[in-house]
């Protein structure tokens, strides 16, 4: 099974492919891991207190990180892995055919453009089963006119999908301090009125 590994890096960073998942890689073996099927681990230079770089991060529950460019809180949860929080998992998935739910909620440290802000997964080895190259390349294309900036690497020894931010987000919410949503609720609400943030 491919390592999943969470991580802001800005899209400069991504598009060169600068840093080598596999030698931040230091984890358990498989049959160790805490959440079963998924190995989830904080990215490049991101901090998750509590948390030692090669721990598993929280699935299911809130946790605090930050990065370079942001700090905040996020809620991973995936539907075939173990949750820290089988109530609230069980109750999110109920009815639903997604497989993952990701939630981030906080603040950049400075001004960025949202054409900057990229999101997705990264993965430490290659899919066992990747679709062929010429697959792929439909498939890119098909992607790229529904959300255009995604980078769909999946034949690669380090597969990755990420795409826009904005583009890609399926519920935004623009809030003051304090006046936050609880990100354990099972249907966010979105707010993309100014805010005078």
């Amino acid at each position: 099974m491919p390592k999943l590994v969470s991580t802001s890096t800005p899209c400069k960073e991504i598009k060169k492919d600068r840093y080598s998942l596999s030698s931040l890689f230091k984890g358990p073996p498989s049959l160790n891991w805490r959440h079963k099927h998924v190995f989830v681990q904080a990215g490049y230079e991101t901090k998750v207190p509590g948390h030692d770089e090669n721990d598993p991060i929280p699935l299911g529950v809130p946790f605090e990180f930050e990065t370079p460019l942001f700090k905040g809180t996020a809620l991973l949860r995936f539907r075939n892995a173990e949750s820290d929080h089988k109530q609230s998992h069980d109750s999110y998935f109920d009815g639903r055919k997604r497989l993952m739910q990701t939630v981030i909620q906080g603040q950049f440290k400075r001004p960025l453009n949202m054409s900057d802000v990229y999101v997705g997964s990264m993965f430490e080895q290659p899919l066992a089963q990747p679709p062929p190259p010429s697959f792929t390349k439909v498939m890119e294309a098909i992607v790229r006119r529904v959300a255009p900036g995604v980078i769909l690497d999946l034949g690669s020894d380090k597969p990755k999908v990420v795409a826009l931010f904005a583009g890609s987000a399926q519920t935004l919410s623009i809030d003051l301090p304090g006046k936050q949503p609880d990100i354990m609720q099972r249907d966010l609400p979105e707010n993309v009125q100014s805010q005078g943030c």
